[in-house]
């Protein structure tokens, strides 16, 4: 996000408004990575993922480059949506170690042919410790004391 930045340089300069439209601007940004969020959470499974990288750099790349030549505040606001709709995008499939909890509940979500793992429990996962949930998938770590 280093376009935001000099984006209150833009609303004045370039864009000719106050704090109300480096606000706008900024809202419009939100609302296009809300879209994306709510669509990723939307997808039923996570095959496919991979297809939609390409698309969405091309959006935000294509937003920004526009919006570098835009001196039209509704045109700015429709390209700021495109902007973070493409940024929201590239964060959660380009960067999954930026969310592990939410790859974690992906992953929870589609194992299909292990409910009784039905928690994930991540410090068992991240750093080494035993779960207390998953007893018989779990090596006793801690020898018993005599």
């Amino acid at each position: 996000m280093p376009y935001t930045v000099i984006m209150p340089v833009i609303a004045k300069e370039i864009l000719h408004g106050s704090s109300h439209t480096f606000g706008f601007l900024m809202g419009a940004s939100g609302l296009g990575a809300l879209i994306g969020t709510l669509y990723l959470a939307s997808r039923k499974n996570v095959p496919g993922l991979g297809r939609i990288v390409p698309l969405a750099a091309a959006l935000f790349g294509f937003g920004l480059i526009t919006f570098s030549f835009s001196s039209y505040v509704w045109l700015s606001l429709v390209l700021m949506v495109i902007i973070g709709l493409g940024m929201m995008l590239q964060i959660f499939i380009l960067a999954p170690k930026l969310s592990q909890s939410i790859w974690l509940v992906v992953l929870h979500v589609t194992n299909d042919r292990h409910p009784e793992s039905s928690l994930i429990w991540p410090p068992d996962k991240f750093f080494g410790f035993p779960s207390s949930h998953h007893h018989s998938h779990s090596q006793n770590l801690i020898p018993e004391q005599k």
